[in-house]
């Protein structure tokens, strides 16, 4: 790869870099962003009520400050945890960190320098593993070369292995224990360090881990065990009946549930949408939310309508803190987070539902409970009232 070859691919790569973390940046900085304006609304709602208390001696609603600073307290600690996991998050080791230019293009020059063939096309980046041997305790077998292909516009997603002379096992025409006949990379406990490295540009570092993935076998993270190549008649495995479809498979395709340990074909087994495991049919439960499955350890009852739900289609109620399905779930018209039908109000005026600290408002002339949207205020003395009575309001410090 010659010189120009190398500016420009480190051009690219870096050009990806900024974007991917310009684009992490603004997501981190919306969710500060929202953590912040909710702690500002409960402290400017806050500073009103107490202004209006001690200045008139009136409120809207039901207020002291006995039981909303406790409130506000929770509010404040809960958004200033949220902000503190967000900047952690943001300096992961695996998060996309841009370097300068200068430094990329000495690691796709190290790259050329290390190994003896490398290419670089439509924007792929290959390089040339040699001499590929894999042993295990009968055997060892020789794979000859491979190619390792890096999309350096899409380094984290794209990253494939070709064969050049293959020698495939014969039933799933496999040409390497720890590559996919689709050509993906099993990364196993290389994946952090890769992903590490090509998050900081070290892309020297990138191919060196995946050279040395290729060169090692390790027993439990293939996609064929080494077997299949030097004993063909491996291949000829037992085969076991599925209790869901009764056909016959062979054994290594089948999965045993992990409550009922029966044998269950690929094309059956199914995984909890909690904890991952393999389960059968008969042994998952059907989420009514979002109709995942779970089984019965993951299983969430909700505690409004009692149905069976999974855990990411729960959520707390920050009214009366019970755990309900997203069906007893829906969000304030007003400022929009979430509450329970249980606990949200009906405004007196439009009919829309609302939460208290939204709809809570009781009309000075009529006494109807309105939201804030079919609700105004006299600029003198702050009384409320709805938008039917707002002529028929008179004030009375307005005459002092």
């Amino acid at each position: 790869m010659h010189e120009k070859l190398i500016y420009r691919a480190a051009a690219k790569y870096r050009k990806w870099m900024l974007s991917s973390s310009l684009a992490r940046m603004e997501e981190h900085k919306s969710s500060t962003a929202y953590q912040i304006g909710v702690i500002e609304r409960k402290i400017r709602t806050f500073l009103l009520e107490s202004k209006k208390f001690f200045r008139y001696g009136i409120y809207d609603r039901e207020w002291t400050a006995d039981t909303f600073l406790p409130d506000l307290a929770g509010v404040i600690k809960m958004k200033m945890d949220t902000i503190t996991t967000v900047l952690k998050t943001a300096k992961n080791p695996q998060s996309i960190t841009p370097i300068r230019l200068g430094i990329l293009i000495e690691e796709f020059r190290a790259v050329n320098t290390t190994w003896s063939e490398v290419q670089f096309l439509n924007n792929i980046l290959s390089v040339r593993i040699k001499n590929v041997r894999l042993s295990d305790e009968i055997a060892s077998i020789d794979f000859g070369d491979f190619w390792i292909h890096l999309n350096i516009c899409a380094p984290l997603w794209i990253i494939m292995i070709t064969a050049v002379n293959p020698f495939k096992e014969e039933e799933e025409s496999i040409f390497h224990p720890h590559v996919g006949p689709s050509g993906k990379l099993c990364k196993g406990d290389a994946e952090p360090a890769i992903t590490e490295a090509l998050s900081q540009g070290r892309i020297e570092d990138f191919f060196t881990t995946v050279e040395r993935t290729l060169k090692t076998y390790i027993h439990n993270d293939t996609y064929a065990q080494l077997d299949r190549w030097y004993n063909p008649k491996s291949g000829q495995r037992d085969e076991v009946n599925c209790r869901e479809c009764n056909e016959s498979h062979y054994e290594d395709n089948t999965s045993c549930c992990e409550r009922c340990s029966a044998q269950i074909c690929e094309n059956c087994i199914g995984s909890c949408k909690g904890c991952g495991d393999c389960f059968c049919e008969s042994c998952l439960i059907e989420c009514e939310s979002c109709e995942g499955k779970v089984c019965s350890q993951c299983r969430v009852s909700c505690e409004g309508c009692e149905c069976d739900s999974c855990e990411p289609c729960m959520e707390s109620c920050p009214s009366c803190s019970d755990e309900l399905c997203t069906k007893c779930m829906g969000n304030c018209v007003g400022c929009g987070d979430p509450i329970c039908h249980e606990c949200c109000t009906e405004c007196e005026n439009c009919g829309n539902m609302y939460c208290p600290e939204c709809s809570n408002i009781k009309c000075f002339e009529c006494e109807k409970t309105t939201c804030k949207r079919c609700t105004g205020k006299c600029n003198i003395c702050g009384v409320s009232s709805c938008d039917n009575c707002n002529d028929k309001h008179e004030c009375l410090l307005a005459e002092v």
